[in-house]
C-alpha cells in the first residue's frame, strides 16, 4: 500500500508544470522555419502472397493497427492450430519411434545355422579334413582340426547334413533349423547295409544242393558290423555255381598310434595327420613313413605298412631328450654383464673398464656405449657421457631401430645441452619421422651454438618444405647457400621451393647452378626421381 501511495505522488508531481520539466522548444528547420520532424525508425516488411513478416525496431503490441496500402488492419498474434502441430509433429514421431524400434527390436531374418561335430567310427571328433554339405541350401564347409563346423545361415526347416572324406560320402543326417536360432548336431559314419539278404541262398534244382558250402553260408549270413567300413555287395552270375555273393572291404586301413607318451603328433610321408594316441581312419593302403615327436622328446621314424579294411598298431616309446647345453657367453657379453653389475654396486671404476673391454672386443656394441654413457653420467663426466649416448645413437641408427636411437639422442642432450652433434643427430631423426615441430626447435637451438650449421640450415629448410611453407624454407636453404655454395642437395630444394611457388624462372635458375656442380651420378639421380620429374619438364629437360 506504500508502495502505491508513493508511486500516485510520483505521478502527480510529474503532472505539475514546472521550470525543470517544462518541454524545451523544438529545433527549427532553418530552411522552412518549421519544428523539425523526429527520426523516423524504418524496417522492412517482407511478403509473400498475404503473408507479410515486418523486421526493425518496431514495438508490436497485440491489438495495434497497421495499415497496408490504406486499409487498416488490426494485429492478432499467430496461434497455431492443434491440427497444424499434429500434422507436423507426427511424421517425426513416427520416424523417431521407428528408429528406436529398430534398435531395441531383434531382428528376424528368417535364417539360422547348425553348428556341430564330425565323429569318426570310434565316436571320436575326427582329426582329419572332412567336408560338411547341405546338398538342398548349396553349402560347403570345412571342419577345423577338432572336427568343429559352423554354417552359414540357412532357411528355417529340415535339411539333409552330410560329410565326406577324401570325396566321398561317409555319413548324412537331417536337422532342423529354427529361425534365429542355433541347431547342434552330430555327425557319424554310417554302415551301408547290403541290398540284399546274405541269409539264404538259392539252390540248383536238379540236385537240390545249396550252390555255397556251408562255410561260405555262415561267411553271407553274418551281420556286418558298423565300424564304420563301406560294405560293397557284388552279385556275380556264373552259368555253372547259378547266383552267389561276395564281400569288397573298405577300400581305406587305419593306424592305431601307441606312443608311450600323450600328445604325440603323428605325421605320415612328412604330412601331420594328428596327435595322440588315437585311431587315425581313412588312409589309403600302402607304405607310410611315419614321425612321432614331442617337444621334449625324441623322435620316433619307421615305416608302416597300411592294408585296406584292416587296422595297423603302431607302437613307439619316446625318450626324453637331453636337456641341450647352455650356448657359452661371449667375451663381450661377459664383460658387458660384469660393467652393468659393477654399475649397479655404484663402482663407476670397474664399470667403465668392463664396459670399455666390452665395446673393444666388440666396436658395435650399442648397448654397452649406452652403459658406459650412463656410467660416466652418474660419476660426474657428463661431456664425455654424451659423446657415449651420441656413438650408441648413431649405431642404433644404422642398424635401423629408431626408437632406441631417440633414447639414446635424448640422453645425449641431457648429458650436454650444447653439443651440436647430439642436437643436429636428433634433429635429423624427428625430421625423418615426420614430427617437423621437434626438428625445428633442435636445428634452433643448435644455431644458438654454431652460426655457420649448413646441416642445420639444410634441416630447417626441409622442416619448412614438410609444413607446406616455401616460402620461409627458401630463406634457409639460401642460408645453407651462402656458407656452402657446392652443397648440390641446396640447390635441389631450391629448385622444389621455387617450383612451389610458381616461380619457373628462379627454378630454372637453380637448377642451372645445380648442372655447375652436380656430378653425373647425382644428375641421373634427380632424373629417375619422379619428385623432380614436373621441375624438369618446366626448366626443359
Amino acid at each position: 500500500e506504500r508502495e502505491k501511495l508513493d508511486l500516485l505522488k510520483k505521478v502527480e508531481s510529474s503532472a505539475r508544470p514546472s521550470s525543470a520539466n517544462t518541454m524545451a522548444p523544438q529545433p527549427t528547420d532553418p530552411a522552412t522555419d518549421r519544428p523539425r520532424m523526429a527520426k523516423r525508425i524504418r524496417g522492412v516488411a517482407w511478403f509473400y502472397k498475404n503473408w507479410i513478416q515486418v523486421v526493425g525496431e518496431q514495438d508490436l503490441k497485440e491489438y495495434d493497427e497497421i495499415v497496408i496500402c490504406d486499409r487498416p488492419y488490426a494485429l492478432r498474434k499467430k496461434r497455431f492450430s492443434p491440427k497444424i502441430v499434429l500434422a507436423v509433429i507426427a511424421p517425426i514421431a513416427v520416424v523417431v519411434l521407428f528408429a528406436v524400434a529398430s534398435i531395441l527390436t531383434p531382428s528376424f531374418t528368417g535364417k539360422g545355422r547348425i553348428v556341430g561335430f564330425v565323429l569318426d567310427q570310434n565316436g571320436q571328433p575326427i582329426r582329419q579334413s572332412a567336408t560338411v554339405r547341405l546338398p538342398d541350401a548349396g553349402q560347403t564347409v570345412q571342419t577345423n582340426a577338432l572336427g568343429f563346423f559352423v554354417t552359414d545361415p540357412i532357411k528355417s526347416g529340415s535339411h539333409k547334413v552330410e560329410f565326406l572324406i577324401g570325396g566321398r560320402v561317409v555319413g548324412s543326417n537331417f536337422a532342423t533349423v529354427v529361425a534365429n536360432e542355433i541347431s547342434t548336431m552330430t555327425l557319424a559314419p554310417s554302415a551301408i547295409e547290403p541290398s540284399q539278404s546274405m541269409a539264404s541262398a538259392e539252390t540248383q534244382p536238379e540236385t537240390g544242393v545249396p550252390e555255397t558250402s556251408p562255410a561260405q553260408d555262415q561267411r553271407l549270413a553274418a551281420p556286418s558290423v558298423r565300424t564304420g567300413r563301406t560294405v560293397e555287395v557284388v552279385q556275380q552270375r556264373n552259368s555253372n555255381s547259378g547266383n552267389t555273393e561276395r564281400i569288397v572291404a573298405d577300400p581305406y586301413g587305419r593306424i592305431i598310434l601307441n606312443a608311450g607318451v600323450e600328445g604325440a603328433t603323428l605325421a605320415l610321408n612328412g604330412k601331420v595327420v594328428g596327435a595322440g594316441n588315437m585311431t587315425y581312419t581313412h588312409l589309403k593302403p600302402g607304405r607310410y613313413d611315419y614321425l612321432v615327436s614331442k617337444e621334449a622328446y625324441q623322435s620316433a621314424r619307421g615305416t608302416v605298412e597300411v592294408a585296406a579294411g584292416d587296422a595297423s598298431t603302431l607302437s613307439v616309446q619316446l625318450a626324453a631328450a637331453k636337456t641341450a647345453e647352455k650356448p657359452s657367453i661371449s667375451p663381450e657379453e661377459e664383460h658387458y654383464k660384469a660393467g652393468m653389475d659393477a654399475l649397479g654396486a655404484s663402482n663407476y671404476t670397474v664399470a667403465e673398464n668392463e664396459l670399455n673391454a666390452a665395446v673393444a672386443a666388440k666396436p658395435s656394441y650399442a648397448a654397452a656405449y649406452m652403459g658406459l654413457g650412463q656410467t660416466k653420467s652418474q660419476s660426474g663426466h657428463r661431456s664425455e657421457a654424451s659423446d657415449d649416448f651420441l656413438r650408441a645413437a648413431e649405431i642404433y641408427r644404422v642398424a635401423g631401430d629408431p626408437s632406441n636411437a631417440m633414447k639414446a639422442y635424448n640422453h645425449a642432450v641431457e648429458a650436454n645441452q650444447t653439443s651440436v652433434p647430439a642436437l643436429l643427430g636428433r634433429g635429423n631423426l624427428y625430421l625423418s619421422r615426420g614430427e617437423e615441430i621437434a626438428a625445428i626447435a633442435d636445428y634452433e637451438a643448435l644455431l644458438r651454438f654454431d652460426r655457420r650449421n649448413t646441416q642445420a640450415y639444410l634441416g630447417l629448410g626441409q622442416a619448412r618444405f614438410s609444413q607446406g611453407n616455401p616460402k620461409a624454407a627458401i630463406k634457409h636453404f639460401k642460408d645453407a647457400r651462402s656458407i656452402d655454395p657446392k652443397n648440390v642437395e641446396t640447390y635441389e630444394y631450391l629448385m622444389l621451393c621455387y617450383f612451389a611457388q610458381d616461380d619457373f624462372k628462379e627454378a630454372k635458375k637453380a637448377y642451372e647452378n645445380y648442372k655447375e656442380i652436380a656430378t653425373a651420378e647425382e644428375m641421373a639421380r634427380i632424373q629417375h626421381n619422379p619428385k623432380f620429374s614436373a621441375v624438369l619438364r618446366v626448366v626443359g629437360e
